[in-house]
């Protein structure tokens, strides 16, 4: 007898409250890549729910929209080495993320933006 079953993924999504804005509509869309790297390599290892916990990692993004700097934190992610290196995957391999426009570029300040992003196990 076969029994279709599994875990539904329900996650809560990033959101900003500045989506109007320039720095809004590319965090978003960063966002919503990142999401859906994470989704697609959480399904390729078959994610059943059974690890629990988070983890933060902190990177640069550049005005080219590529990465640096990329790295988990420690003290602020519980849960073990293969699950928190699948976060800072699926922040790295999207990228590069599109070209700031160039009034963000303008309203920055400077060449980088210093991002943190966490992702929620449950």
């Amino acid at each position: 007898m076969h029994q279709e079953g599994g875990v539904p993924r329900v996650a809560p999504r990033p959101s900003f409250d500045a989506k109007a804005t320039l720095f809004g509509d590319y965090d978003e869309q960063m966002s919503e890549a990142v999401q859906q790297k994470w989704d697609d390599l959480l399904d390729a290892r078959h994610f059943s729910g059974d690890c629990k916990g988070r983890v933060t990692v902190h990177f640069f993004l550049n005005y080219d929209g590529s990465i640096s700097e990329a790295r988990i934190v420690p003290d602020q992610t519980s849960v073990d080495t293969t699950w928190a290196l699948l976060c800072l995957e699926a922040i790295t391999e999207p990228a590069p993320f599109s070209r700031w426009p160039d009034q963000m570029r303008r309203e920055v300040g400077k060449n980088d933006r210093e991002m943190t992003f966490d992702f929620y196990y449950y």
